[in-house]
């Protein structure tokens, strides 16, 4: 099995971190490999950056497409992302917000999410709403911290 990991930041150093995290935990018989586009925002911390790696990454799922078997898009809260790109496969594809939001309902009752920047809080709150989850998301934790400052912590 073949799968893409899609960080659609243009971080390098993140999408290696995230091909690192793949690479202990992945099976012997799975291949993944993780990219990023060259154009678009260093970090997405806003809705306007959200939208401004939307063209630069679906031009990279799209140019990955037949090579894959799986796609995973690593960016929490870019939901359109995720959907645009299930709407051109038929293959898998996979949002991180939407994964961690269904393992958490395996793992209790009632889940918060713990995210960097105060915008992302209503945001969430819409993404929990369209995966039908609002009676599970017991609260939303903003740091407010940057993305780019939790990436360079390490």
């Amino acid at each position: 099995m073949k799968i893409l990991i899609i960080n659609p930041n243009t971080t390098e150093t993140f999408t290696e971190a995230v091909q690192v995290a793949v690479d202990a935990y992945k099976s012997s018989d799975t291949e993944i490999i993780a990219v990023n586009p060259k154009a678009g925002p260093g970090t997405i911390e806003s809705i306007f950056e959200e939208m401004m790696s939307g063209a630069p990454t679906l031009e990279l799922f799209l140019a990955n497409e037949n090579k894959y078997d799986g796609f995973i898009i690593a960016c929490y809260g870019n939901e359109g992302l995720v959907q645009a790109a299930r709407e051109i496969t038929d293959k898998p594809v996979i949002g991180i917000t939407e994964a961690s939001y269904y393992m958490a309902c395996m793992l209790g009752r009632k889940f918060s999410v713990v995210t960097t920047g105060d915008r992302w809080e209503s945001l969430l709150w819409d993404s929990v709403r369209l995966h039908g989850l609002e009676d599970r998301c017991a609260s939303m934790r903003p740091t407010s911290i940057a993305t780019s400052e939790l990436e360079a912590s390490g």
